[in-house]
Order: structure tokens, then C-alpha cells, then sequence
């Protein structure tokens, strides 16, 4: 509200800032990016102008794959006529919004992923699905109808298996259909439902946070919350991809193995306290945003990388040039 009353936030403003963070991207590489329903349903005719700005004026350098996504459950009957219209409407050289985006829970460290059982500690908690199971075949078999593509947010086992139920509906009432199918995030699966991944041709996109989860647990029952769990996985997979790309192991262990032991470890240890937990999101951002770009990609550089005075970390060699940020707080 406060935004709108002072209208800072116009098109141009909009078309001069996604234009430097394309830039950006394109910096480490990035040639596409998918939007998982951002847009808001009364803004599509603003979207449609200022990516046609960013085409005309060559400053959408990615393929750009957009989504439409009901946000209340009430939506669910007309979301696949919405998403119709944006496939038609929002479309240019470079960028199309084909798909459609079905948000089903919530995340498992929020305790809302829709799970079998409820969480420990929380009788009559087992998380919640936007939509039923109806409703979500209802939305997946329309999208089948005109061959449209499907991602659905679930981690939890509850609604991941009710997408794939509703999935395998849609594909038996319309088999022909070109249609793909993606679930997203994936944290928590029952075995059953492993093998419907290949036998439905479904794509999943896995969030592998299990580990980390396990040792979050162990931090919350001691009364502590860690909210650096995403930064304790980048610091973990950079560590473990540098292992591998350096030497391959490490005292026996694979490269792609040690991000999840380092994933557990961190997920336990770094956090302790709010102060920690920005330290260790920014530490795993600054050496991700050193190594990788040097090492693998060196057809660009990040942006920003050398205007920040480096420090030497005494005793670290493998963190001799890490970009250290402070933040002063008011």
C-alpha cells in the first residue's frame, strides 16, 4: 500500500532493474529462467508492456518460461482457463507464460507440508493441501486437455501423492496429450510413490533437505531455530563440489556425497543465534559467488565482486578470498 501511495515502482523502473539482474545472470552463465507465478492476475497487461520493452530494447538475453497460478482454492475452476489466456496473450520471441504453476502445501520446516501422520509434538498438525484431490485432478486433466504444461508445488508425501494420482488421472482421460509434468520441491516421499515417477513420466524436482531437516530438529528441541538452512546447503555443495573438482575424494569419500554429510553437520552446528545464522547465509553466498564463476564459468564475472576489499582469513587458506560482507545492524 504504502508502495502504490508513493509510486516508486513504475514500469520503467521495473524494465531498468530486471535488465541489470539479466545482466547479471547472464554473468554466471544463466541463458534461461523459469517465473513460477509471480505476476499477479491484474498485472498481466503491464507484464506483456514491459517485456516487450526488455525484448525491442535487447535486454532480455535469457528464454524466459512463465506460469499462471491460482492462489485460492476458490480459483481452482477457472485456473486452467486463466492459464489459457496468459499461453495466448503473454508470449514473445524470448519468452512465453505456458504453463500452469498449482501450489498443493506448504514446507516441512514450516510444519505445513501435507504429510500421512502428524508432526511430532503437534497432535492433529499433519499439514495441509490447497486443494483436494478432486480439485487437483480437475485443474491437471483440464491442463492435459490442451496440452499444456504442469508444475506443482509439493513437498510433502500427502500432496505429492495426491498430484500423482490426479497426474495419472489426467493421462488416463487423456492419454494423447503432449502435456509434461513436473512436481517441485519434493521433500519428504513414501516409497510407494517412487517408482510413479517413471512409470507416469513425471519430472521431479527434488529439494534433498532431509538431512538438514534431521539436524534443524535436533537444534529446535534445544529451544534454538536455525534459518540458515539454504546457506548451510550452498556452503556444503560449494565444499563438496570443490573437493571434487580439486581431487575427486576426500579421505575416501565421494565429492557428490560430502555435500550431504556436510549438509547434516551444518544444519546442526551453524545457527546457534540470529547473528550466526546471517553470517553463515552470507558466507556460503560470498564463497559460492568467488569459486564457481572463477573456476567453472570464466566467460564473465560477478558484477560487484571486485569493488569489495577482500579479507585474508588467518589460518583458512581455502577461504583466503572470500568476499566478506558486514552489516551493521540499527
Amino acid at each position: 500500500m504504502a508502495m502504490e501511495a508513493l509510486n516508486v515502482i513504475t514500469e520503467d523502473v521495473i524494465v531498468e532493474g530486471t535488465g541489470i539482474i539479466v545482466d547479471i545472470m547472464n554473468a554466471y552463465g544463466v541463458t534461461a529462467a523459469f517465473d513460477a507465478g509471480i505476476i499477479d492476475g491484474d498485472d498481466v497487461d503491464s507484464m506483456k508492456r514491459i517485456l516487450d520493452r526488455l525484448e525491442k530494447g535487447r535486454d532480455l538475453t535469457i528464454r524466459l518460461v512463465g506460469s499462471s497460478r491460482p492462489e485460492l482454492q476458490e480459483h481452482y475452476s477457472s485456473a486452467v482457463e486463466t492459464a489459457a489466456s496468459w499461453r495466448e496473450k503473454l508470449k514473445g520471441e524470448r519468452y512465453h507464460y505456458n504453463t500452469l504453476k498449482i501450489p498443493d502445501d506448504g514446507t516441512v520446516e514450516g510444519r505445513t507440508a501435507a504429510m500421512f501422520e502428524d508432526y511430532q509434538g503437534e497432535p492433529g498438525n499433519s499439514g495441509e493441501t490447497v486443494f483436494t484431490e478432486e480439485q487437483m485432478t480437475h485443474m491437471i486433466t483440464g491442463a492435459a486437455a490442451i496440452d499444456m504444461d504442469v508444475h506443482v508445488h509439493a513437498l510433502g508425501e500427502r500432496a505429492i501423492h495426491e498430484s500423482l494420482n490426479a497426474i495419472e488421472a489426467a493421462q488416463a482421460a487423456h492419454p494423447e496429450s503432449a502435456s509434461r509434468y513436473t512436481i517441485c520441491h519434493i521433500q519428504v516421499i513414501t516409497d510407494q510413490d517412487l517408482d510413479r515417477f517413471a512409470e507416469l513420466d513425471v519430472i521431479a524436482q527434488s529439494t534433498p533437505l532431509m538431512l538438514a531437516i534431521t539436524g534443524e530438529t535436533i537444534t529446535e528441541r534445544s529451544g534454538v531455530i536455525n534459518l540458515s538452512l539454504d546457506g548451510s546447503m550452498m556452503l556444503s555443495a560449494m565444499v563438496g563440489f570443490f573437493v571434487a573438482y580439486e581431487s575427486s575424494s576426500l579421505l575416501g569419500v565421494p565429492g557428490d556425497t560430502l555435500p550431504v554429510l556436510l549438509g547434516f553437520a551444518a544444519a546442526a552446528i551453524v545457527g546457534k543465534s540470529d547473528e550466526e545464522t546471517k553470517a553463515g547465509l552470507l558466507l556460503a553466498i560470498g564463497v559460492a559467488t568467488w569459486y564457481l564463476p572463477t573456476t567453472v564459468y570464466t566467460g564473465g564475472t560477478t558484477a560487484d565482486r571486485d569493488r569489495v576489499e577482500r579479507i585474508v582469513l588467518q589460518g583458512c587458506r581455502l577461504l583466503r578470498n572470500v568476499v566478506i560482507l558486514m552489516i551493521r545492524r540499527q
